[in-house]
């Protein structure tokens, strides 16, 4: 007697699990709550900023300022290496006092230029109205006498502030090279501040380094922003 093999039931599919589409209120609320998360991150960055902003001014004005003994805390043409999870960064200096020369007598000045042979470096600007300008065309007078503004050749200003820096803050002659008063000209020493300098090739993934290394630690940061640490008073 033959026995048949009773045929294996059919494979069963898996049930495919549908979840659920989201509502366009469930949409808009994910929407909104990236945007609220967004706009907090921001406010919160914006508010670190300032911070940050107002200690650089401090640590700046402290850099200037005067040690109890006299002298300055950097004097100009110093500098300091600075380095991060042992990577040189940059250098913080002290740059050199310079001086900026000022018109402060038109009059006095541009007559001096005159009568010394410089009226070439002598640049003059003239506005005119529509009226004026029709008169200028058709050889009329303009009165264009009350309208010029004197100025300086840039290239001759240049040379007379490189002059005055060369002599530590004193007019010199152009053509002597000798120390010269010249009328209606002031010279002011700058009042130079500490600058940074990044080192070539420093980029944004050093600060990532420093804090895995933990030369960048949640402490240090606080420290930097001037606030207590967790925990901490």
């Amino acid at each position: 007697m033959t026995t048949t093999a009773a045929p294996a039931p059919p494979a069963r599919r898996p049930l495919a699990v549908r979840w659920p589409r989201p509502t366009s209120a469930a949409r808009s609320k994910a929407r909104i709550a990236s945007r609220r998360d967004v706009a907090a991150r921001l406010a919160k960055r914006r508010l670190l900023a300032e911070r940050l902003a107002e200690l650089i001014a401090a640590d700046v004005a402290r850099l200037k300022a005067t040690r109890p003994d006299g002298r300055p805390w950097m004097c100009p043409g110093d500098g300091e290496a600075v380095h991060l999870a042992g990577d040189r960064i940059g250098r913080v200096t002290m740059p050199e006092t310079g001086y900026t020369l000022a018109i402060t007598d038109a009059d006095a000045f541009f007559a001096w230029m005159t009568d010394e042979g410089y009226g070439a470096e002598i640049l003059w600007r003239i506005e005119l109205t529509a009226e004026q300008f029709t008169e200028f065309l058709s050889g009329r007078p303009t009165g264009t006498a009350d309208v010029a503004t004197p100025s300086v050749r840039p290239a001759f200003w240049t040379l007379l502030t490189q002059a005055a820096t060369a002599s530590g803050g004193r007019t010199v002659h152009p053509r002597t090279g000798h120390l010269h008063p010249i009328p209606g000209l002031t010279v002011t020493a700058t009042n130079p501040s500490p600058a940074f300098s990044k080192a070539p090739g420093v980029k944004h993934p050093v600060i990532a380094r420093a804090a895995r290394s933990g030369d960048l630690s949640a402490a240090e940061v606080a420290s930097l922003l001037n606030l207590p640490t967790p925990g901490g008073s």
